[in-house]
């Protein structure tokens, strides 16, 4: 819907400006409203990005763990594997990391995310 699209915008400007609470408020407002909608996806993946840039990395992971779940078929599902994978590997937990880096190599072997996997995957090793 518009109104859904106007939300999801709206949010995505106020990550863009660096004003994190706001673009969490808003996306999270759009997926209350929209659960399935259009943008419910990308909401939840910049949710992710928004907490993980605050260092709220515990919504981080449930916001990427949301999108994971509920929209398999998302064009953000590698990249929200890719960034579980940065956080556990930030929380000294390799062998999620490591774990997150290879499903991304196993299922999106051409996705942009898989060439990060890759390098942070070595870096791991």
């Amino acid at each position: 819907s518009a109104d859904e699209e106007a939300i999801y915008l709206k949010s995505f400007d106020q990550l863009r400006a660096q004003k994190y609470d706001s673009a969490i408020s808003g996306f999270r407002a759009m997926v209350a409203k929209y659960p399935q909608g259009n943008y419910a996806d990308n909401a939840w993946y910049w949710m992710g990005e928004s907490y993980h840039v605050k260092g709220d990395d515990d919504n981080a992971l449930k916001a990427y763990q949301t999108l994971l779940q509920q929209f398999p078929a998302s064009p953000k599902v590698p990249d929200a594997l890719l960034k579980t994978g940065v956080i556990y590997q930030g929380q000294g937990k390799n062998a999620q990391a490591r774990d997150a880096y290879n499903k991304v190599l196993k299922l999106y072997p051409t996705a942009n995310a898989a060439a990060q996997a890759r390098s942070r995957l070595a870096q791991l090793k």
